[in-house]
């Protein structure tokens, strides 16, 4: 006999997936135009449906690797079929970048995916020859870009952009932060703030934060009570809210305090904001 205790625990968690799949099916725009995604037996071959239910993830827990099982196509081999070729060079238009490519296809190969998409010239930004190629490459390393995003955007290797840098006697200074702000990104990170809010307060890098936090076994605070509700300080609420009354859109809030966007609209539905 199964409990009522358990039945309930179940029926939020079912409840709670449903609003939250919702939410991202509003503003989930795909190049297959499914009607009915996850309905039929094709959407679990579908790149598009895996990218889908990674961003439902990404809604239901601040780490979602750590809790959810990892459902990617497996990994596969050449030679590869027109169909799997065409369907990466669909997503590449589509705005994709090839590591998204890679986890969503099976095609683990960046330099095959790099070819392919070399040989159907999409660049995103126009380039008339190799000189100026070489030359946007390297401008937009000067420009901050790293070399594996200077590849996804213009399908230029990532080595081969590295050594044009090289040539071209470009550096960029490593940036030190002191052992306050190493200290307070730590602490912050412990409370259970999320990465965007501590890179605003602290101006430390996330990546950095989350590596540091991992060399110190450091684990963060829960941010969900029972039934998975996201719980945000007094502060951060009213930081939004001003924002808000500023005439801040939620997609410029979320940059600025991490709060995801639909949080956001739910609260200015709530406060009487438009």
């Amino acid at each position: 006999m199964v409990s009522k205790i358990t039945l309930q625990i179940f029926e939020k968690a079912v409840s709670r997936f449903s609003d939250v799949e919702a939410e991202c099916l509003k503003d989930w725009q795909a190049p297959c135009n499914c009607p009915n995604p996850g309905q039929t037996n094709s959407c679990s071959k579908c790149p598009y449906f895996k990218d889908l239910v990674l961003q439902i993830q990404n809604e239901l827990h601040q780490s979602p690797t750590e809790v959810f099982p990892v459902i990617l196509p497996p990994e596969i081999q050449p030679p590869y079929s027109d169909e799997v070729k065409q369907q990466c060079l669909e997503m590449y238009s589509a705005g994709y970048p090839i590591e998204k490519i890679k986890q969503l296809t099976g095609v683990t190969n960046r330099k095959i995916i790099r070819k392919w998409i070399n040989t159907q010239d999409f660049l995103k930004e126009p380039v008339p020859n190799k000189l100026e190629l070489r030359q946007y490459c390297v401008n937009l390393y000067a420009e901050g870009m790293k070399p594996k995003q200077i590849e996804d955007l213009t399908g230029v290797s990532a080595a081969k952009i590295s050594h044009w840098v090289e040539a071209a006697g470009i550096s960029r200074p490593r940036k030190i932060y002191s052992d306050t702000q190493k200290q307070n990104s730590l602490a912050l990170y412990q409370e259970g703030y999320r990465i965007k809010e501590i890179e605003n307060i602290t101006g430390v890098h996330g990546e950095l934060v989350r590596t540091w936090a991992k060399r110190a076994k450091i684990h963060r605070a829960r941010l969900y009570k029972v039934g998975g509700i996201p719980v945000h300080s007094l502060e951060v609420r009213e930081s939004c809210r001003k924002l808000l009354e500023q005439g801040k859109n939620p997609p410029q809030i979320e940059e600025l305090l991490g709060i995801n966007t639909k949080t956001i609209r739910k609260w200015a539905k709530q406060w009487g904001i438009h």
